[in-house]
């Protein structure tokens, strides 16, 4: 890592590599801002939150629990030299031992979405806390600067866990799931977002304003319209062919621009047309899902267009990944009464 030599700099590669290892493991969204960000939902169930593996016989549970007890051992630490006389001292900070050790063992099991929020809450915890010291105590040279604790604290564990995960995840993707689980919660997360739009009237199902501009027959729309793209990916690979991805013309950089020019070529359909165009692409994706070999679905790099990656997880990204994040945004735009 280059060398730091001020606090804002130090700040800025806490969360660069925090936001890397967040992108393993949560859904990134746009802000209000227009800046994608980690959202809250996860990419794991519970159940492959807790399955082992990650690391030799430890859990992801186990990893981020390592993560969020080196933080808090180095609050802990920074804390009680504060809470002397005097408050803190250049000395009393930096001349503390190193809190990094092997992978821990987990703490007593927490409630899955308790467990999440103080993984997330640990890590403002740290940001606030450097936020509020001075640069002579994080830089002071003597005997050690405190920096270096502290990026053994965040950075180095960051990119610990990231890799630790990224080789799971290319290793085993898949190992804990089998077709029958696949299509069980792509159809409930499917009948979860059907009951959302169930209780929905025309003029609501019209209404612009939930996603940007886009109403909930242009998200509908654009549900169809990536089905249809992954359909199209999955049958140029049998074909032995490797298509551009994510369309001819566009780059995975350009998500947004083809994502308007869905909304463009779909704005002016009629919400029967819309409707009807949504019920067919799914029951036609879900038949081929559905014929999918076994094997085909968890083997790594499958089909060239796949790269690394499995065949389950661009499924995943264009069904139940892509319906609970619809259902998401639809219910929070009805909880707030527009």
């Amino acid at each position: 890592m280059e060398k730091l030599a001020n606090k804002p700099q130090l700040i800025d590669a806490i969360q660069s590599s925090r936001r890397q290892l967040d992108r393993h493991l949560f859904f990134f969204e746009k802000d209000l801002t227009g800046e994608f960000v980690a959202s809250d939902r996860f990419k794991f169930s519970e159940e492959e939150l807790n399955a082992a593996g990650v690391v030799g016989s430890k859990s992801l549970y186990q990893v981020l629990s390592q993560v969020r007890s080196v933080e808090q051992a180095f609050l802990n630490k920074c804390h009680a030299s504060l809470g002397g006389p005097g408050g803190a001292s250049t000395t009393s900070l930096v001349s503390m031992g190193s809190a990094i050790g092997g992978v821990m063992d987990a703490a007593e099991a927490q409630p899955f979405a308790s467990f999440l929020q103080a993984y997330r809450s640990s890590y403002q915890e740290i940001l606030a806390f450097l936020r509020g010291l001075p640069d002579e105590v994080l830089f002071a040279p003597q005997p050690l600067p405190l920096v270096n604790e502290v990026l053994e604290t965040t950075c180095r564990q960051y990119d610990w866990a990231k890799e630790q995960i990224r080789r799971w995840q290319e290793t085993h993707t898949g190992q804990k799931m089998n077709k029958a689980l696949l299509l069980q919660r792509i159809d409930r997360e499917r009948r979860s977002l059907e009951k959302t739009l169930s209780n929905l009237d025309h003029a609501q199902m019209t209404h612009m304003g939930v996603i940007g501009s886009w109403s909930v027959k242009d998200i509908l729309a654009h549900l169809a319209a990536w089905e249809q793209l992954f359909l199209g990916w999955y049958e140029a690979g049998l074909q032995g062919k490797t298509p551009q991805l994510p369309a001819p013309g566009f780059s995975w950089k350009q998500i947004n621009r083809i994502n308007e020019q869905i909304y463009e070529q779909h704005r002016l359909r009629d919400l029967a047309e819309i409707l009807e165009w949504f019920a067919n692409s799914y029951r036609q994706i879900r038949m081929v899902i559905q014929d999918i070999p076994e094997e085909d679905l968890f083997e790594p790099g499958r089909y060239t267009w796949q790269g690394k990656l499995s065949l389950i997880q661009y499924v995943l990204a264009n069904t139940a990944n892509h319906y609970r994040w619809a259902n998401s945004k639809i219910r929070l735009w009805l909880k707030q009464g527009t």
